[in-house]
């Protein structure tokens, strides 16, 4: 509710965690009136309506007048012209209570903050779940990828085709598809071929990096506060196309195949001069 009328009800959040009490001069609460003609005078001649730079003039000569022992405007009542008064207790739990609300709002920031990290779907997993956490942290991270579409393919661009907007592979088909153990989802697979002349392993892991996130954030035991993307990622090698890796009851294996390519031991392959290379990409992250 806004100021003006909680004040005459006496129920103005930051008085009642203080204990400060507006009364009139006989002691009877402030009238509707008397306290929205009080909020119009403290937000303008005090506040400065919040215009820059005259509000910081404005707060200079309310505190003037108050060490001057003077009232400002807004503390006499405008019906009768008689002066308000403020009783503020001397408890100082008060302080301390004020310190705790203040801790505990930016403590459901942080909470809120931490929850969004979290992917949409949890526990049990299935296709069209996981498609959707790997979507959530493509837009979660701002990034400029297809989405993938229900048969785990990026969606088709305007032009018609698919996959990640590289001019790097003149050919390039990915798909993700899943692990399945007694009819159970375990894990997701992902496969990709490129054809071109070199490969860069730093511009090929962004797939396996969501995919990682979409399904790690759904084990057992993960929460808001617990769940560090960061240290997820790390877990992926950006120096070897092939690695075999378990962290927190996860395996992230990864293997490349290379065709026509030289110096196959780097994290930058290319293809002899004049020529394209080919390379069968495959990223496996299950339970462990």
């Amino acid at each position: 509710m806004p100021s003006c009328l909680l004040e005459p009800l006496l129920l103005h959040p930051g008085k009642l965690l203080f204990g400060i009490v507006l009364r009139d001069a006989d002691g009877s609460p402030l009238s509707l009136s008397d306290a929205r003609k009080r909020l119009s005078l403290l937000f303008s001649r005090g506040l400065g309506w919040g215009i820059p730079i005259y509000n910081l003039y404005r707060l200079y000569k309310s505190a003037s007048l108050c060490s001057e022992g003077e009232r400002n405007p807004w503390e006499w009542n405008a019906s009768d012209g008689r002066a308000q008064r403020m009783d503020i207790p001397e408890n100082t739990w008060r302080c301390f209570a004020f310190v705790g609300a203040q801790a505990a709002c930016l403590a459901v920031v942080v909470l809120i903050t931490l929850q969004g990290q979290l992917p949409p779907h949890r526990g049990e997993l299935n296709e069209a779940k996981f498609y959707d956490n790997y979507n959530f942290y493509l837009r979660y991270f701002d990034l400029d990828a297809r989405p993938l579409g229900p048969d785990g393919r990026p969606s088709a661009a305007e032009d018609g085709t698919g996959g990640f907007s590289m001019e790097l592979f003149p050919s390039h088909s990915s798909q993700w598809t899943p692990l399945l153990t007694a009819g159970t989802v375990t894990g997701f697979q992902y496969r990709s071929e490129f054809t071109g002349s070199f490969f860069p392993l730093s511009c090929l892991n962004t797939p396996q990096s969501l995919g990682l996130l979409a399904y790690a954030g759904t084990l057992p035991g993960i929460n808001c506060l617990n769940f560090k993307p960061k240290q997820w990622l790390d877990q992926i090698s950006d120096e070897d196309w092939n690695y075999d890796v378990t962290y927190r009851g996860l395996r992230m294996t990864q293997s490349a195949r290379f065709a026509n390519v030289e110096n196959q031991s780097g994290a930058f392959v290319t293809a002899p001069d004049g020529q394209e290379g080919r390379l069968l990409l495959t990223f496996t992250v299950q339970a462990a």
